[in-house]
């Protein structure tokens, strides 16, 4: 099994266990898409790639780029 597939509980729980921004959004964090009618301010992440990492024996790892926005009111 591929361990990148874990990647988005591991964000959740790099992002869940930092104070700073749990003082700013509380439980406000998403993966992909918040919930219809969540309160501001929020964040939510998604994977928006991975690159195997390979050599002449075959593919021995890989990484994943992951997109963190965060969403406050008033946008400007």
């Amino acid at each position: 099994m591929n361990d990148i597939i874990g990647i988005g509980e591991a964000v959740f729980t790099l992002l869940g266990g930092d104070a700073a921004l749990s003082a700013l959004v509380g439980s406000g964090i998403y993966p992909i898409v918040a919930d219809e009618g969540v309160d501001f301010p929020f964040v939510i992440y998604r994977r928006t790639g991975q690159t195997d990492i390979g050599s002449k024996d075959g593919v021995f790892g890989s990484y994943a780029e992951v997109e963190i926005v965060c969403f406050k009111r008033p946008f400007f």
